[in-house]
């Protein structure tokens, strides 16, 4: 489980995580995640994300290998670019109220199975599945433009 020393926060804004991965839950109070602030953190696990969260980086959990869980916050509406790219989902609901899903969002999630699409959502990016192999189900809303 985490502590407040595995994370790098400044300003309610959470730079980086310097912990050991397994289950990680991200301080309340916390308003912003930068860019970046898991890439490559292979032993994340799960993650827990507050509601107090209004925004999410780019490349997020990009090569995180083992992530299985997200339970996400409500107040994000926006799928970054590549924010869940090459990480080890098995599936994910996509919140209602996520409104937009950026381009290679979820490029090379290789163990992805299925994706369910809220009909919030109302666009998708190029190339948001791209390289995932393994995905068997997944139902584009009519709310897509």
């Amino acid at each position: 489980m985490s502590n407040a020393s595995d994370f790098v926060i400044e300003n309610g804004v959470l730079k980086n995580y310097v912990g050991p991965g397994g289950d990680v839950v991200i301080p309340e109070g916390v308003t912003s995640i930068a860019d970046h602030a898991f890439f490559h953190c292979r032993p994340l696990e799960r993650i827990v994300i507050p509601d107090s969260v209004t925004s999410m980086g780019e490349n997020l959990f990009r090569q995180c290998k083992k992530l299985a869980s997200i339970t996400w916050p409500k107040g994000i509406t926006t799928i970054k670019e590549g924010m869940l790219d090459s990480c080890g989902l098995t599936s994910f609901v996509i919140p209602d109220g996520v409104t937009c899903i950026e381009k290679r969002a979820f490029y090379g999630c290789s163990q992805l199975t299925s994706v369910t699409i809220p009909n919030s959502v109302v666009s998708i990016g190029g190339a948001a599945f791209a390289g995932c192999e393994s995905l068997t189900s997944i139902v584009i809303p009519d709310s897509v433009t």
